[in-house]
């Protein structure tokens, strides 16, 4: 195993240093491609050394898969929290940045084509049966990625008790709180009072006391926050802190 000591620069190219069986050795390279691992291991990277905006985890990218500060820099798989994190579109964006890498910034990832589904424990629904049967007296949920438009969403509003903004990706806990889903938030709370129906609007991703409010100022009523509480030296505190900020 070979553990990369430093990257420096060598004329026009780059020098990697890099210990291995023991010995210090070094290759010359164009292009240096860092693999941050399933949950991205960034915080080692000192991005803003190399000017690269981002918000903890959150790297800002442009449509090429580009850092918006340094268009040197690529970002793709688990490092690029837009998208969503599965290992196949993991692999798509990697081919995408390595051609855009070696031909210039040509390509943009398209996840029109991505399907998705909804999945609900116990079944209330299938061939045959209707809503009203399919209910059985259960509450009804609806959750909604944070690239989902909020009017794919709108039509089912008088058949659920709960709607849920996902304020991350699914997959992994300690992501940053995407703000741009307050958007969506306010207009799903504007419908709801329009119609006057009864639906608990609840986000979850990156909760904490101070993103709490802001989804509570844009009108969610219900909160999902796990690292803010449980990586908390105090949980009952941290816990009794977000409801503070909501109340």
């Amino acid at each position: 195993m070979s553990k990369v000591q430093r990257i420096e620069p060598h004329g026009e190219r780059l020098r990697v240093i890099f210990e291995h069986q023991g010995k210090d050795l070094s290759i010359a390279a164009d292009r240096v491609v860092n693999g941050a691992g399933r949950v991205a291991n960034i915080d080692g990277l000192d991005l803003e050394k190399g000017n690269v905006a981002h918000q903890d985890r959150r790297i800002a990218t442009d449509a090429y898969l580009r850092s918006t500060s340094n268009p040197n820099v690529y970002v793709c798989g688990d490092a690029l929290t837009t998208s969503p994190q599965l290992s196949p579109i993991a692999t798509y964006e990697g081919e995408i940045v390595g051609r855009n890498i070696v031909e210039g910034p040509k390509y943009k990832p398209d996840y029109a084509s991505i399907p998705s589904s909804v999945y609900t424990t116990p079944a209330l629904a299938s061939v045959g049966l209707s809503e009203q049967e399919g209910r059985l007296g259960l509450d009804v949920g609806l959750a909604v990625n944070p690239e989902t438009p909020v009017e794919a969403c709108l039509p089912h509003l008088p058949h659920i008790d709960l709607l849920l903004m996902m304020t991350v990706h699914p997959g992994f806990g300690g992501q940053a709180f995407i703000a741009d889903v307050m958007d969506k938030v306010k207009r799903a709370r504007e419908e709801i009072d329009r119609r006057g129906l009864k639906i608990a609007l609840q986000v979850d991703g990156g909760i904490n006391e101070e993103t709490a409010a802001i989804a509570a100022a844009a009108g969610a009523d219900v909160f999902v926050a796990g690292s803010a509480i449980f990586h908390a030296d105090d949980p009952l505190a941290a816990a009794r802190r977000i409801r503070e900020a909501v109340a």
